[in-house]
């Protein structure tokens, strides 16, 4: 087969599975059966060791690691994103799309578990809502939604903390 056949053949492909997306919105999590497994070094302790994820928020959130916006809803999507991971593991979603949905969600705690939500501070009391991966040399790692237009895995300072919430 020549480079040409290919090449359009590939074209067709593309704008044929474009035309159909366009016509019908899907998400990337009805597309596809699993989510890519994660791409990342494992989260470790304090003392260095790996953790593992009990907790089947986590599992599922580092999935889409580097993936865009899962949730595709237009503008901010942590919480969307947030949403969906809890409602994909059984847990009842955010009340809303806002970071602040978050902070009554649950009781807070002072002693997070991997999978619990983190909600970052802000002028409005929240900016930004991800899930608690564990620890890094006294910070926070976090997995979120809309980090830098991503769902990335981040290792944050304590004080960026307002408030864990237990899921």
């Amino acid at each position: 087969m020549s480079r040409i056949p290919r090449h359009a053949l590939a074209c067709a492909l593309f704008f044929a599975l474009a035309g159909s997306a366009a016509a019908a919105p899907r998400h990337y999590w009805t597309l596809f059966d699993d989510p890519p497994a994660p791409r990342v070094l494992p989260v470790t302790d304090d003392g260095g060791r790996a953790l593992r994820f009990g907790s089947g928020i986590i599992s599922l959130a580092m999935r889409f690691l580097g993936a865009g916006n899962v949730a595709g809803t237009r503008g901010p999507w942590c919480a969307d994103f947030a949403a969906m991971v809890l409602k994909k593991t059984g847990h009842r979603p955010l009340a809303n799309r806002t970071a602040a949905s978050a902070l009554s969600y649950g009781p807070r705690t002072s002693n997070p578990k991997p999978g619990d939500l983190i909600v970052l501070g802000g002028r409005h009391g929240a900016s930004h809502v991800g899930f608690f991966a564990g620890w890094d040399r006294g910070r926070v790692v976090m997995v979120s939604g809309n980090w830098s237009h991503r769902v990335s895995r981040a290792v944050i300072s304590l004080r960026s903390v307002s408030a864990f919430i237990h899921t």
